[in-house]
This record gives structure tokens, C-alpha cells and sequence, in this order.
């Protein structure tokens, strides 16, 4: 995401470009996902849903994490560059609109909605980061035996449900069959004016250059990762 600009980003590497696009970058706090983006942006392509992002992971492991964390620290000790941390959801398009950085990493969600406020703001989605959360059945739970929390789940994750949260936010709907909905019912936002499609993570227009989060390798790995990375914030 960036403040919108004559000349603007179109990939991962022009987020750690600062000779073309000098400037302090917000990124998140933590080691999870700025790994991800650094591996890219030197030259491991994103591997996307493609066993689960593994060509990028299994990159990630041993050496990897070190060329990753060399890649943030070169960029936040850039004199041309610089890195501030932001830690909420609402600061990255703060960052942006008040001109603290040219360039942010963030919730898809939040710049729709700065965007929807007035904010310049443009999202660039090459090397995006897919996550995902799961919704869980407890056996003998209450609903379980006659089906009914079924039912509610079912309604949930279907075609319809998912496409109609899309109303109200930029936060897209794992089904294909739901942005086909949407693309048909456009403009599809509660405003009754915003096609709702070009804001979706999971739209085919962009979704040429993904990563899909591997849980299972921070899972195994981010005690060892967040060690080396708050020693590596600690001195810059």
C-alpha cells in the first residue's frame, strides 16, 4: 500500500527499492509475514497455494531466515529508506495519509477503509499474503446432535453467505463461486457505488503473485525466528 502518487510501486521490490521510492516503510511489528515479503522481493518467487507455499517455505529454512532478516535490516537501515513498526491495524494508513512513510504493509480491510473515507491511498497486491482463520464443530456440543450448528456453518462458509460480507468489508471470500456472485451484482458495496471485486484478495486479477500463509511452519519454527528477528530490530 502506498500514498498515492504520480509514480507509483508495482511489485514487492519496489517496497525495498529506495533509490526509485526514497522514504520510511511501515511494517508490522513482528517477523511473520516480513520474511515472507523479504524472500520475495530478493528473489524467491512466491509460490502462492502450490503445495501450500512450500517452494517459498522450504527456501525460508536454515539460511533463509538469515537472508530474509538481512533484507529488513538493509532496508530499515537504509539512509534513504528507514522502517517504523506499527502494531494495530489502524496505523498503517495513519502512517501513509500523515506522510511519516511512503510505503506500508497492512490489513487489506483497513486501506479499503481509508480509502472509503477519502485517503489516497492505492493497494499494490504483488507478493500479497493470504491468511485464513477456521471455524470449528465441538463434537456433543450444543447444536451438534440435531444438526443445527451444522446448518449454521454451512450458511456461513456458503457461496452466499461469504459473498455478502464483502458488502461491508474488503475482506474476501474463499469461494470462487462467491466472487462470481459478486461480479454479477456489482457495484456490490453497502454504498450501492463501489465495485467490490478490484478489492478482493482473492480475485483472479490479483492473485497472479501470492503467498499463502504456512501456518505449520511458524508453528514449528517462530520461537528460533522471533529471537533473531527482536536481536536484529534490537540494533538497528
Amino acid at each position: 500500500m502506498i500514498k498515492s502518487e504520480a509514480k507509483k510501486p508495482k511489485t514487492i521490490k519496489d517496497f525495498f527499492n529506495t533509490s526509485k521510492f526514497p522514504g520510511k516503510r511501515a511494517i508490522y511489528k513482528g517477523a511473520m509475514s516480513n520474511l515472507e515479503i523479504a524472500l520475495v522481493a530478493d528473489g524467491v518467487k512466491a509460490s502462492g497455494a502450490q503445495a501450500g507455499g512450500d517452494l517459498l517455505y522450504r527456501k525460508m529454512e536454515g539460511a533463509g531466515i538469515d537472508r530474509a532478516l538481512n533484507k529488513i535490516k538493509a532496508l530499515c537501515t537504509d539512509p534513504n529508506g528507514g522502517c517504523v513498526f506499527w502494531n494495530a491495524g489502524a496505523q498503517p494508513p495513519e502512517l501513509l495519509a500523515n506522510g511519516e512513510v511512503v510505503m506500508a504493509t497492512g490489513w487489506n480491510g483497513r486501506f479499503f477503509n481509508a480509502q472509503m473515507e477519502g485517503t489516497p491511498l492505492v493497494q499494490v497486491w504483488d507478493a500479497q499474503i493470504l491468511d485464513y482463520e477456521y471455524f470449528a464443530l465441538v463434537k456433543d456440543g450444543p447444536g451438534y446432535a440435531d444438526g443445527s450448528a451444522m446448518k449454521v456453518l454451512a450458511e456461513m462458509t456458503s457461496t452466499e453467505g461469504l459473498a455478502g460480507s464483502a458488502k461491508y468489508i474488503a475482506y474476501a471470500p474463499w469461494r470462487k463461486s462467491s466472487i462470481a456472485i459478486m461480479e454479477a451484482g456489482e457495484p456490490w458495496f453497502k454504498d450501492g457505488k463501489t465495485n467490490m471485486v478490484p478489492h478482493m484478495p482473492t480475485a483472479p486479477s490479483n492473485l497472479k503473485s501470492h503467498i499463502l500463509m504456512n501456518p505449520d511452519f511458524w508453528a514449528d519454527n517462530q520461537d528460533e525466528i522471533n529471537e533473531k528477528w527482536e536481536a536484529m530490530k534490537a540494533g538497528l
